[in-house]
């Protein structure tokens, strides 16, 4: 397997911008809320490696009541003259970069606003999405936010929470804070949730409604995918929903809406609705819920972009979603065996997504791996969703279902480097981790079906096979590993490990060589001398301190 490499610049990059005035307590105490000692650097910022400064004014505190509201007036009022006007504060919607919002100098508009995170920041995180996320999300242009970071102080509020939003989505999809930079030293804050913050706190500075412009759909995109990296659900859905109702104010679902367009604006935000359009219908299936999405709009255009192959994997993508219809998403969301469900359109979409993909020779590597697992962990989903709802019908789909979508993936990511699976965030976690449940369901099942017994074997294997890739998915142990093993006990004869297990230490290069060995030799027919010596190391993983491990109570 290919060695993987860092992707992340430097850890004191992501340190947001600060400057120098002394409150009663420093900027980061009071952003964390935690307890400061007032020093120069104080004790929680040299703790955490932070640049301590003071530059956040307390509020003054002052007589109540009546005389209190006419105090607390005065400021904005003699101020008013420097600030800018609602018109002139947000960006046109016909533009994604505009001059200074306001008319007074520099040292004004600081005057008037909180102090902006760096150019720096910005930079080094737009350089970390165009490398490892820009083929997954090919959403804006490149250059054009590149230029942006280099002057943020000029941005309008809406240019600048798209920004902080695709920040704080790559900081928490690349799972930066769990990783170590050059020196060894790991990162002692959780950057990604300022990133969050920040963009929040500069998305309630304008009216979305009255300046809606794309960036705006992209921020809250972009607010998805970090709560939806965070695990945090229920924030997740309301801004990819929120998102697509911005697209659906912009018309993006109307193809007439694009004929007026320059034609690199037009493909831009094509790519916008259809990265939508996936990202809706994936989650959507995770998560249970209807879809709004439909293709009604021409696809990007391949051969005229600057990047053909990367748009030949975002349209090939596309099509693998498109196969799924609505009705499925209507089905899938409802738990209920009183709503009806065709099982021979059922058994159409299962066909029609396992037909073989198109060479993929020619795409990047980290679409190469969105291609192949989502192709593989919509079969099984359909094949859950026959077995829950379908089971008085006999068998409508393939049996054997999980375990062939498990020996293509597996044996896939095995070929493959860990920065290619790692780009895709959690949702590669949750579909692992998707694909082991169907495997431990269909090794249930196989029980009944005499005939075929080694079916119970291969899921066992492909079982080792996904733990061993959830031990050290994205720089730390998954979420969900301490899930699937507990799921996977029985199975893989592992009664004896406890209810909690935690990888608190980080695997040494021995431990990993052999992990990636067992991945790449249990999804392979003709070592299966592995399996003995796979499966005692992963019923040994509650002791084996030599791999780092070591065992919750």
């Amino acid at each position: 397997m290919p060695a993987s490499t860092s992707i992340h610049p430097n850890a004191n990059d992501f340190l947001p911008f600060v400057s120098n005035n002394r409150p009663m307590a420093c900027d980061n105490c009071r952003r964390r809320k935690v307890k400061c000692n007032r020093t120069e650097p104080c004790e929680k910022c040299l703790e955490a490696s932070l640049q301590c400064s003071y530059h956040t004014v307390p509020r003054r505190k002052g007589p109540k009541g009546r005389t209190a509201r006419v105090l607390s007036a005065l400021p904005s009022l003699q101020s008013y003259d420097e600030r800018p006007t609602s018109s002139s504060s947000s960006s046109s919607p016909s533009t994604t970069s505009v001059t200074p919002p306001m008319a007074c100098d520099v040292p004004s508009l600081m005057a008037c606003r909180p102090q902006r995170i760096s150019s720096t920041v910005l930079l080094a995180h737009v350089n970390v999405f165009l490398k490892h996320l820009y083929p997954i999300m090919p959403v804006f242009d490149s250059n054009q936010v590149v230029e942006d970071c280099g002057r943020v102080e000029t941005l309008s509020p809406p240019r600048y929470a798209f920004l902080l939003a695709l920040c704080a989505a790559t900081h928490l999809q690349l799972n930066l804070d769990a990783r170590q930079d050059d020196s060894g030293l790991a990162h002692a804050i959780d950057h990604g949730e300022v990133l969050v913050a920040e963009a929040l706190r500069t998305l309630r500075e304008f009216d979305p409604i009255e300046h809606l412009h794309v960036d705006t759909v992209l921020s809250s995109f972009f607010l998805f995918a970090a709560y939806g990296n965070m695990d945090q659900q229920n924030h997740a859905w309301h801004y990819l929903s929120q998102s697509i109702s911005y697209a659906y104010a912009l018309n993006l679902h109307r193809e007439q809406t694009y004929t007026s367009l320059p034609h690199a604006e037009a493909e831009l935000r094509r790519r916008v609705f259809w990265l939508l359009f996936i990202t809706e219908r994936a989650y959507a299936l995770q998560r249970k819920k209807p879809v709004m999405l439909r293709g009604n709009i021409r696809k990007p255009s391949i051969f005229t972009s600057a990047a053909p192959a990367l748009l030949y994997g975002f349209v090939n993508l596309i099509s693998v979603f498109e196969k799924v219809t609505p009705e499925f998403y209507s089905w899938n969301a409802c738990d209920s065996d009183d709503s009806p469900i065709d099982t021979f359109a059922l058994s159409e979409i299962y066909q029609s997504i396992a037909s073989p993909l198109p060479p993929l020779t020619e795409i990047p590597e980290i679409q190469q791996v969105d291609l192949v697992v989502t192709q593989q962990w919509l079969q099984i989903r359909l094949w859950q969703t026959a077995l829950d709802r379908a089971s008085k019908s006999g068998e409508v789909l393939p049996l054997q279902a999980p375990a062939a979508a498990g020996r293509a993936v597996m044996g896939f990511l095995a070929s493959v480097s860990h920065e290619s699976t790692d780009a895709h965030g959690i949702g590669i976690e949750q579909k692992l981790y998707d694909l082991g449940t169907s495997l431990v369901r269909l090794s249930e099942r196989s029980v009944q079906h005499a005939a075929t017994a080694q079916v119970s074997y291969l899921a066992a294997d492909l079982l080792s096979a996904i733990l061993t890739s959830l031990v050290r998915i994205r720089g730390a142990q998954s979420y969900l590993f301490s899930s699937l093993l507990q799921t996977s006990e029985s199975i893989l004869g592992l009664d004896a490990v406890p209810p909690v297990m935690n990888l608190d230490l980080p695997l040494n290069l021995d431990c990993n060589s052999r992990l990636e060995e067992w991945a790449t030799a249990l999804v392979n027919p003709s070592t299966a001398d592995k399996r003995e010596e796979a499966a005692d190391y992963i019923d040994h993983q509650a002791s084996d301190r030599s791999c780092g491990i070591s065992q919750g109570v």
